[in-house]
């Protein structure tokens, strides 16, 4: 009989061996490295026995290959194949992020590269069919309404509104602002003769903020200020800054606008983010719990772990395996007891998270894991001395909870 499978996403099997086959992957790849950093990271990687795996790990690699199932199946079901174009596209950027690390293509498993590519390569397609869809649920009318709705909002923050010119020299500075004293016009000076391309494309306009925050940048009194007012110029990170107070009632639409839009592209992509993790949270998903437990609608991982040396312990992760927590406060059996070697197996129900141990026995935790206490039912039952271990050793390896009676 073959071993059971890791997990399953809309009926199709995640084996065991698919997850063994991406942590060798990672391992070689780490190996590769001459680094130290690396050399830790292999550390933290590895469990303690030869060819093993730390299980956080491990609960992190089989997130990755459900997610990659997860997007591969939704681009199927929406008639959307991976193109040549899709995959050069994610081998670039997967190039670059290593280019910045000093790190070579040719360098890195082969196996763990096609699997990143492809797997990056679904997961951009995602979201840029996420992005259309947010897109094509906003026409312009109502877009322009957002734009105005934070205009709105946001410009009686900002009453004091701030002209610059930005000179190499104090002389530069002196002559550029005695030409606005002679009549030229602000704008026009800023745009001829200032160092900063930014503000001189818009005729130096600097943004609008709060009178003690440009009295904090540039020091001053502005709270009295007048349009029209000039000011510096002063030294700044070695430039020198003339000041023109061009309103005190805060930014025009136009001058908002660049923000304006970039806030609500910054909205957008929530909603992207939103509608990627519904796609999670609707795929048929089970997994093996002896990998984890795995919520997509919160993406939270719970692994259970440890070893004879380091005891035992539960991870658990609220960024989809990104980083995990370690938690073993109240994982002891009372000292009559043998010591706990690991946690073999998680469920969650009614609320509790429930974990079984070796030697068998059974925990729960009501605060998702941070802190556990014994259920003496099992260890304390009367027929405990008749049992027989099994091949591995006397493990609590599956817990079945009721469906309807948490206790």
């Amino acid at each position: 009989m073959g071993l059971t499978p890791a997990a399953t996403v809309g009926g199709v099997v995640i084996e065991q061996s698919a997850v063994q086959d991406l942590l060798d992957a990672q391992r070689r790849y780490y190996e590769s490295l001459d680094d130290p950093a690396a050399a830790e990271r292999l550390t933290a990687f590895l469990g303690q026995s030869d060819g093993t795996f730390a299980l956080p790990e491990a609960s992190k690699s089989l997130e990755s290959l459900i997610n990659a199932e997860i997007a591969r199946q939704y681009l199927a079901d929406h008639k959307r194949p991976l193109t040549k174009a899709d995959l050069d596209a994610a081998r670039s950027e997967i190039e670059s992020q290593l280019s910045s690390q000093q790190i070579a293509l040719d360098s890195v498993d082969k196996a763990l590269l096609d699997f990143t590519v492809e797997s990056s390569a679904a997961a951009n397609v995602l979201r840029e069919m996420m992005a259309k869809q947010v897109a094509a649920a906003v026409d312009d009318a109502e877009r322009e309404a957002q734009i105005q709705a934070l205009f709105e909002e946001l410009a009686p923050q900002r009453p004091l509104c701030l002209n610059i010119i930005v000179s190499e020299s104090e002389a530069d500075a002196q002559a550029a602002r005695a030409r606005v004293e002679g009549g030229e016009d602000f704008a026009a000076v800023a745009a001829e003769v200032s160092a900063d391309p930014n503000t001189a494309a818009v005729g130096g306009y600097a943004g609008c903020a709060q009178p003690e925050q440009a009295t904090q940048a540039f020091g001053g009194d502005y709270t009295n200020a007048k349009v029209g007012d000039l000011s510096g110029p002063f030294n700044q990170n070695d430039v020198w800054v003339t000041i023109e107070i061009g309103s005190t009632t805060g930014p025009t639409l136009d001058q908002m606008r660049p923000e304006l839009e970039r806030q609500v592209t910054a909205l957008d992509d929530q909603k992207v983010t939103t509608r990627l993790a519904e796609v999670v949270m609707k795929a048929d998903v089970t997994v093996d719990p002896r990998f984890g437990i795995w919520d997509p609608e919160t993406g939270t991982i719970w692994a259970g772990g440890g070893d004879g040396w380091r005891g035992a312990a539960v991870w658990r992760s609220t960024d989809r395996g990104a980083t995990f927590e370690k938690f073993t406060d109240g994982l002891a059996y009372p000292e009559a007891h043998d010591k706990i070697k690991a946690v073999w197996s998680l469920a969650y129900a009614h609320g509790r998270l429930l974990a079984g141990a070796e030697p068998a026995g059974l925990f729960e935790s009501r605060d998702d894991g941070e802190t556990w206490s014994h259920v003496q039912g099992l260890t304390d039952h009367p027929s405990r001395p008749e049992w027989v271990p099994g091949g591995g050793g006397l493990i609590l390896h599956h817990i079945v909870p009721h469906p309807e009676d948490p206790d």
